[in-house]
C-alpha cells in the first residue's frame, strides 16, 4: 500500500492510497485500486472517491460496496434522516450536521442506513445489508421510497451507511470511478448543493434519440444548518445539441408551488439562460428550474453535457456557489435532419430554432437534411410541409433545394419534395420563404414542421421531423410624414400628412384609415396641389443644408423611427403680353383705291435691327397645354362731321391681314426623364373677321409625366420638370417684320379724314 499527500488550488489536503487486490488467494493482482479523500472546493465536504483498473487480460464482473459506522459529537445513535430527491442522507444533533451526499457524478446506484455491528472480524460488513430489500447485494436501498427531505431513514442506536453500485463488467486495461461524499456544517452556514437531471419524454427504452423532447431540471439545494442560502442566481449555458422552448421556463418552489419565467431569461445569441431564484432557500429547502428542450441532429452520436452554476448574487460567503451537471447520450441517427428560421421582413440574417413574427411578415425557412456518414445510401427520401396547416402561404419562385455535390433544383412547391439518391456523407439544403397570413391571431406559436421519409438498406423505410417555431407578436407601428412648401418661400402650402402603420409596411400597402385626414395613400407621395408644381424632394431634417433630388413617386417602408419625405413645389404661373400693346399703321391719304396698309416694324434706336411684332407667354413651372387664340371685337371705326353732324363711321370691308407668324420658346430649369416632345400647332397666316369668334392661334400641348389631378403614385414615375418658359408668337423676323401685319381696305370703302381704331383681344387658355 502507497500513500500520497498533494494540495489542492485552495491549498487543502488531497490524501490518496493505492494498492492491489486479487479476487483469488495467491494469485497475481487483479485490480489496482486508488483511494482519494478529496476536498470540494465549493463546499465543506470531503469526495470520498475509488478509482479501480483492472489489470489483467480478460473481463471480471463484479459489484462495489461501501459500508462507514457513524457518529456525531461524540454520539453514536444521531437518527439519519434523507436528503430530498434522493440526494442523500445526513443527521444533525444541534449544533453539527454532517452530510452524506448520493447524488454525486458517478455516485452510488443505492444507499441505505441502518444499525453499526460486527460479527467476526473487520472484514465482515454483513450488517450493512440488513436494512437493504432484500438484505443482500441486490436489494434495494431508500431511492425506491423517493423519500422527502428530513423523513427519518434510521433512529435506532449506533448507526450507519451504506451505498451500493450495480453488478457490472470490468473490461481490461480499463479504469472505473466510483464516488460518494462526506461533509459538515455547522450552525448558521450555507451549504449550496446543486443537482441537474433530464428525462426523455418521447422514448422509454433508455435511449435518447435526435429529435426526441426531454425536460431537464436544475435543482438547487440548502444543505447547510439554521441558514439561510440568500440571492440565488443560477445561469447554464445551454448545449448546441439543445433547442430550448423558452416558454416553458419554470422555477418550482420548495412548497411545490410553480412560477412561469419569462422566456426573455434565455438570450437566443448567447445561449444563456439566466434566472434569479424568486425565494431565498432556508436549510433543507430545495427549488428547480426547469424547461423543455428537443435533441437536435448535431447531437447524433454524442454525449451531451449541460451544465448548471447556482451562485449567490454578489456572495461573499464561505460558499456562495454550487455546480452540477449532466450526461444525455444520444444514439446515432441514419439520417440527421435541422429546420431553422429567420424573420427576411424584419431584416434577421441569422437562421434561428425560434423567433417572432407578425401578421404578413415574410419569413425564410432552411431545413438541412443530412446522411450519416456511419449510415447507409438514402434512396426514394421525400420532404413535405404543409404550409397552410400553420397560417402560412408559400412565397412563389422561393423553393430551392442544394445537394452537397452542387447540384441545384428549384421544386415548385413544398407540399411533396421527392429527393434524389444519397450517400453517407452528403447532405441537402432546402431553403424557402412564406408570408405569415392575415387572420394569425397574436399570441399564436407558429411550429412548422417538416417530415422526412426515406429507405436506407438493412433498414428498411426511416421517419423523421423536424420544426421551427415563430411567436406571431402584435404588429408594431411607425409613421412617415409628408410636408409640402413653396421652394421660393419655404412657407408650408397644404396640410402635413401623417401615414400610420406596421414597421416594414410600404406606404403603398396602408388604407385610408392609416392617412391622417383619411386620405389615398397613393396621391400624397407626392401630392397634386392646385396652383402648384412638385419640383424636388428631400428626407433630411435640417432644410437649410439638405440635398434634394428631382421629384419622383415615393413609397417610403416604414421604420421604427418615424422620417419626414419634405417636398418643395413651385407655384405656376401663365402671363400674356402683347408686345406692344398698341399697333398703329400710320397716317394715309384718303384716295379711294384698294389698298393694303402695312404696319412698320419697331426701331428703337436708328442702328438698331427691326423688332417685329408679337405676343410673349410665360409659362411658370406649369405642366398643362394652353392655347392662344385672338379677335377683333369690331371694325375699325373713328368720328367724322357729317351734314354739320358729329357721326360714327367705319372703315367697311377693312381686314386684318397677318403673315409670317413663327412660334419660338427659350426655356430654363427643365429637365425631361421621359425624353417626350411637347405637341405644338400654329398658324402662319390668317386674317381677322371683325365681331367673329376668336380665331386659335396656336395650340401647345404638354407631353411629359407629370402629377396631376387625377393621377396617383401608383406608377413610381420620375418626373419630368417644367422649368420657366417663355413662348414668343411674333410676325415676321427683321427682315420681313415691315411687310407681315397688313390692313387691307376695299376701293369701295368709304374713307374719311378721321382717327380709325379696333380693338384686340387675346385669349390665352389653360387646357382643361
Amino acid at each position: 500500500m502507497q500513500y500520497y499527500q498533494a494540495k489542492d488550488a485552495k491549498g487543502q489536503t488531497i490524501l490518496k492510497m493505492v494498492g492491489q487486490y486479487t479476487t483469488i488467494v495467491g494469485r497475481v493482482p487483479s485490480f489496482t485500486l486508488e483511494y482519494l479523500l478529496r476536498p470540494s472546493l465549493e463546499k465543506p465536504s470531503v469526495q470520498q472517491e475509488l478509482y479501480i483498473y483492472n489489470a489483467t487480460s480478460a473481463a471480471i464482473d463484479g459489484g462495489i460496496f461501501f459500508a462507514k459506522d457513524t457518529s456525531l459529537n461524540g454520539n453514536d445513535g444521531v437518527p439519519v434522516s434523507a436528503q430530498g430527491n434522493n440526494a442523500g442522507m445526513y443527521i444533525a444533533d444541534g449544533k453539527y450536521k454532517l452530510f452524506l451526499n448520493m447524488g454525486v457524478e458517478d455516485g452510488p446506484a443505492k444507499f441505505n442506513a441502518m444499525n453499526y455491528h460486527r460479527n467476526g472480524g473487520y472484514n465482515l460488513s454483513d450488517y450493512a445489508m440488513n436494512d437493504y430489500s432484500p438484505a443482500n447485494f441486490d436489494g434495494t436501498g431508500i431511492k425506491v421510497k423517493n423519500l422527502k427531505e428530513g423523513a427519518t431513514v434510521y433512529s435506532g442506536s449506533d448507526s450507519a451507511y451504506s451505498a451500493k453500485w450495480n453488478w457490472q463488467t470490468f473490461q481490461p486495461d480499463t479504469v472505473y470511478h466510483f464516488r460518494n461524499d462526506l461533509g459538515i456544517a455547522t450552525a448558521g452556514l450555507v451549504v449550496p448543493e446543486a443537482a441537474e437531471t433530464y428525462k426523455n419524454k418521447t422514448t422509454s427504452d433508455q435511449k435518447n434519440h435526435v429529435q426526441d423532447n426531454i425536460t431537464i431540471e436544475m435543482k438547487t439545494h440548502n444543505l447547510g444548518y439554521s441558514s439561510e442560502w440568500k440571492d440565488i442566481n443560477v445561469t447554464s449555458k445551454i448545449p448546441d445539441e439543445l433547442d430550448i422552448d423558452p416558454s416553458t421556463i419554470k422555477v418550482t418552489l420548495n412548497n411545490g408551488d410553480q412560477v412561469a419565467i419569462d422566456a426573455s431569461k434565455y438570450n437566443q445569441t448567447t445561449r444563456m439562460l439566466t434566472v434569479r431564484l424568486p425565494k431565498n432557500l432556508a436549510e433543507n429547502e430545495w427549488s428547480s428550474i426547469s424547461f423543455d428542450a428537443k435533441i437536435n441532429g448535431k447531437a447524433s452520436g454524442k454525449i451531451i453535457n449541460s451544465s448548471m452554476v447556482a451562485k449567490t448574487e454578489g456572495g461573499t460567503g464561505s460558499f456562495d456557489t454550487a455546480t452540477a451537471s449532466t450526461k444525455i447520450p444520444v444514439e446515432v441517427e441514419p439520417v440527421e435532419i435541422e429546420k431553422k428560421v429567420l424573420n427576411e421582413t424584419e431584416k434577421e440574417t441569422t437562421y434561428q430554432k425560434a423567433t417572432v413574427g407578425h401578421v404578413n411578415d415574410v419569413l425564410d425557412y432552411q431545413v438541412k437534411l443530412t446522411v450519416s456518414s456511419n449510415g447507409a445510401d438514402m434512396s426514394n427520401g421525400v420532404l413535405a410541409d404543409d404550409l397552410a396547416k400553420e397560417g402560412l402561404e408559400l412565397v412563389p419562385g422561393s423553393v430551392k433545394l442544394t445537394y452537397s455535390d452542387k447540384t441545384v433544383e428549384t421544386p415548385a412547391d413544398v407540399k411533396q419534395i421527392n429527393l434524389k439518391k444519397m450517400t453517407p456523407g452528403q447532405n441537402v439544403v432546402l431553403t424557402y420563404k412564406a408570408k405569415v397570413k392575415e387572420g394569425v391571431v397574436i399570441g399564436t406559436v407558429l411550429k412548422n414542421i417538416v417530415l422526412y421519409s426515406g429507405e436506407q438498406a438493412n433498414q428498411g423505410v426511416m421517419n423523421g421531423q423536424a420544426d421551427a417555431s415563430v411567436t406571431i407578436e402584435k404588429t408594431k407601428n411607425s409613421d412617415v410624414h409628408f410636408s409640402y412648401i413653396d421652394r421660393e418661400t419655404g412657407q408650408q402650402i397644404a396640410n402635413e400628412v401623417v401615414a400610420t402603420g406596421p414597421i416594414n409596411a410600404k406606404i403603398s400597402a396602408l388604407k385610408a384609415t392609416d392617412i391622417s385626414d383619411g386620405q389615398d395613400p397613393n396621391k400624397i407621395r407626392p401630392a397634386y396641389i392646385e396652383g402648384y408644381t412638385p419640383v424636388d424632394f428631400t428626407t433630411a431634417t435640417d432644410l437649410n443644408a439638405a440635398v434634394y433630388a428631382d421629384i419622383k413617386d415615393v413609397d417610403p417602408v416604414i421604420e421604427e423611427k418615424s422620417v419626414t419625405y419634405t417636398f418643395r413645389y413651385e407655384k405656376t404661373r401663365l402671363a400674356i403680353t402683347a408686345l406692344p400693346s398698341k399697333l398703329n399703321f400710320g397716317k394715309f391719304d384718303d384716295t379711294q383705291s384698294e389698298r393694303t396698309f402695312y404696319l412698320p416694324a419697331q426701331i428703337e434706336k436708328p442702328a438698331d435691327e427691326k423688332t417685329p411684332y408679337g405676343i410673349e407667354i410665360s409659362d411658370y413651372w406649369g405642366i398643362k397645354g394652353w392655347t392662344l387664340s385672338v379677335a377683333q371685337e369690331q371694325q375699325f371705326h373713328g368720328s367724322a362731321t357729317i351734314d354739320l353732324k358729329e357721326q360714327v363711321v367705319e372703315l367697311s370691308g377693312a381686314q386684318l391681314q397677318f403673315n409670317n407668324a413663327t412660334l419660338s420658346t427659350h426655356t430654363e430649369g427643365n429637365k425631361s426623364v421621359s425624353n417626350l416632345q411637347d405637341k405644338v400647332v400654329t398658324k402662319s397666316n390668317f386674317n381677322l373677321v371683325p365681331g367673329a369668334e376668336p380665331l386659335e392661334l396656336v395650340e401647345y400641348e404638354r407631353k411629359g409625366q407629370y402629377l396631376n389631378q387625377d393621377g396617383d403614385n401608383k406608377g413610381g414615375v420620375s418626373y419630368d420638370i417644367p422649368g420657366y418658359s417663355v413662348h414668343k408668337y411674333q410676325f415676321g423676323d427683321a427682315r420681313t417684320a415691315d411687310y407681315s401685319i397688313g390692313l387691307h381696305v376695299p376701293e369701295t370703302t368709304e374713307r374719311y379724314r378721321t382717327e380709325y381704331t379696333s380693338t384686340l383681344k387675346w385669349h390665352l387658355t389653360v387646357a382643361p
